[in-house]
């Protein structure tokens, strides 16, 4: 034998697209799930939404300035979980959701989702450092679905932390895409975990702490944007990173 022709197909692109495929099929039976239980969790939630509303007109002036802020902080979670409920079934399917997308301003909704969660349990006693990029470009999506995905990630941080940690919060953007990295100082993923924690259901927590829908929902949020959601994670750090379009000059007027 004088020559040997070897002829080889690069089969990274399909790979991408068939687990792409499978994440899509595994969003849409969450969004069936989803359908049988909205009307039991919207139920109570406008419950909860009403006390907290009738708390407020009941106390009026009189009501001191702390409950006050822990009220609006109740009818505002009531209002955005009741928005992701009804969300659900839209963006667990391929394609754009409902609604009206609007421009977001992502340095300020990190600074949304901190003051939300500066009462969490999970969450109070992280140590958190900011490092964004002034005057960062914006990003047309929706608001509340991305305060979810950041959210989720930032709890997960909690955990992965003993609630101790640090959590570095980074952002930079230019005129094709906007970045935003949650780097935690936990005891990282382990290696064969890590291929599958955006797959609904998937889990290490125990049952009483995690039904494992958190990161397979914001693996939807972030793909519902036309964005990317990735992780990478090595013994002490753990960083996800959120790539979202920038909004173009005709969306921005």
């Amino acid at each position: 034998v004088s020559h040997v022709i070897t002829i080889g197909v690069d089969l990274t692109e399909t790979r991408a697209i068939q687990r792409l495929m499978h994440q899509t099929e595994k969003l849409a039976a969450l969004g069936q799930l989803a359908a049988g239980v909205m009307h039991e969790i919207n139920n109570p939630l406008a419950t909860i939404g009403a006390c907290a509303a009738a708390i407020s007109s009941r106390l009026g002036a009189s009501i001191e300035p702390t409950a006050s802020e822990y009220l609006d902080i109740i009818e505002s979670e009531v209002g955005r979980a009741t928005n992701i409920v009804n969300g659900l079934l839209d963006f667990s399917r391929a394609g754009r959701v409902g609604g009206t997308s609007q421009l977001v301003e992502l340095n300020e909704l990190l600074e949304r989702t901190l003051y939300l969660l500066q009462h969490h349990q999970r969450f109070r006693r992280l140590q958190v450092i900011r490092d964004f990029q002034p005057d960062l470009p914006a990003v047309l999506g929706y608001e509340e679905r991305l305060i979810q995905a950041v959210m989720a990630i930032l709890l997960n941080a909690a955990d992965a932390t003993g609630g101790r940690g640090t959590v570095t919060l980074t952002t930079r953007g230019d005129a094709a895409a906007v970045v935003i990295e949650l780097m935690d100082d936990g005891p990282g993923i382990p290696a064969d975990v890590l291929p599958k924690i955006f797959e609904p259901f998937y889990t290490t927590k125990g049952p009483s702490r995690g039904t494992g829908l958190g990161l397979a929902i914001c693996y939807g949020i972030v793909a519902d944007h036309q964005g990317r959601l990735d992780v990478e994670s090595v013994p002490g750090r753990t960083v996800f990173r959120i790539r979202l379009p920038t909004a173009k000059p005709e969306q921005t007027q």
